[in-house]
């Protein structure tokens, strides 16, 4: 039975149907690739994953895929004591820098929803951010 004052067990059931969204929804080699990655990132430690683009799954790795990564990254997240306050967090687009196009990170909806935020939030990780509107 999940004990809902523990905020593991509740976020563990969660993850696990956003999974099962995603299976259902999204094409079954774009799916494998998402879950591979995943298992990549969780045996690293949860450090940093390198692909070959210059491989057949490069067609898969889609912005769509990538926003769905950072999802899952977020969700697993939630698991660690401490984190809990970050089940809310959002995928925002920090925009291009000098070496990558289209970076997103998971912010907190009041930085995704503040222009100026996520450009301050851009300027740590060193892209441009998003055009100011």
């Amino acid at each position: 039975m999940t004990d809902p004052e523990d905020p593991a067990q509740v976020a563990r059931p969660r993850y696990a149907l956003y999974v099962e969204t995603l299976r259902a929804r999204m094409p079954q080699e774009r799916f494998d690739l998402l879950m591979k990655i995943m298992r990549m990132w969780a045996e690293s430690g949860d450090g940093t994953v390198r692909l070959k683009h210059d491989s057949p799954e490069k067609k898969l790795f889609t912005l769509e895929l990538q926003q769905e990564f950072l999802s899952l990254m977020g969700l697993l997240g939630t698991t660690r004591p401490g984190h809990e306050d970050q089940a809310d967090h959002v995928v925002a687009q920090l925009g291009d820098g000098e070496q990558t196009r289209g970076a997103m990170s998971l912010v907190p909806p009041e930085v995704a929803d503040a222009p100026a935020k996520t450009a301050r939030h851009a300027g740590r990780t060193g892209e441009q951010g998003p055009p100011a509107q």
